[in-house]
């Protein structure tokens, strides 16, 4: 068996993506948690709108931190890329493929909360189309980007199962990380899946995302601040040329 040194560029690569992962972590957390969950009312688009105007500047700085992790995550997604290219470059270019679809979707679904926030903020609208139409609108558009959030963590729970399995074969990570990363792909996944076709049971089970931040936290670190450790038995570990 032989070891594998791991290349100056791969060495980058892991501090770029180490670096973006927390960005993402830190940015997606404040807009829909910190800020998000306590001006949106489900279901009540009046109490929405209230909380809006009176933290308007603060709705649209969750609008702005959302940007910025879609941003933070096309970075990860390529340097992620060059990290583990060596190991199947087929499989690390299907994991990019799948977050940019993520990106993509949760790009496009922030035009749900710009128009949420003009609703609530812009009074014209309000007196063109009446208080309770505004009401409704601003409910419809919040409950679609919540929606659209679920739909593009699906494509993104592929890609992180992609990940896990790379970064097991490659033993770049330990493999306890990997097995982490893949545990917060089928949470993503089954809970995308219970977001879209059984939410009344959504709040059950939001508990089990703690685990995803976990998962990603620790890879995050790890690329951070140890970086990729170099590969061993690599005839019996490395995935085969194709997939």
């Amino acid at each position: 068996m032989e070891n594998h040194a791991i290349s100056a560029g791969q060495i980058t690569a892991a501090k770029i993506a180490g670096i973006a992962y927390l960005v993402i972590i830190v940015a997606g957390i404040a807009a829909e948690f910190l800020i998000r969950s306590n001006l949106i009312v489900s279901g009540d688009g009046a109490a929405t709108i209230a909380n809006i105007v009176e933290s308007d500047t603060l709705f649209r700085s969750s609008i702005a931190l959302d940007a910025v992790m879609i941003i933070a995550d096309l970075v990860v997604a390529v340097a992620l890329y060059a990290l583990l290219r060596p190991v199947n470059r087929n499989l690390a270019l299907a994991a990019v493929l799948f977050r940019v679809v993520m990106d993509g979707i949760l790009g496009a679904n922030l035009l749900n909360l710009v128009a949420t926030v003009m609703v609530a903020t812009d009074a014209s609208i309000a007196s063109g189309i009446g208080a309770e139409q505004a009401n409704a609108l601003v409910a419809l558009f919040t409950e679609i980007q919540a929606i659209g959030y679920s739909i593009a963590l699906v494509p993104f729970a592929f890609a992180l199962l992609t990940i896990a399995y790379l970064l097991y074969l490659s033993g770049y990570v330990p493999r306890l990380i990997a097995g982490l990363l893949a545990a917060a792909g089928f949470v993503y996944l089954f809970g995308s899946g219970i977001d879209i076709l059984a939410p009344q049971h959504t709040a059950s089970f939001s508990y089990a995302y703690g685990l995803t931040v976990l998962a990603e936290l620790a890879l995050a670190l790890w690329l951070l601040v140890k970086g990729p450790a170099a590969r061993r038995q690599t005839a019996m570990r490395t995935a085969p040329a194709t997939a």
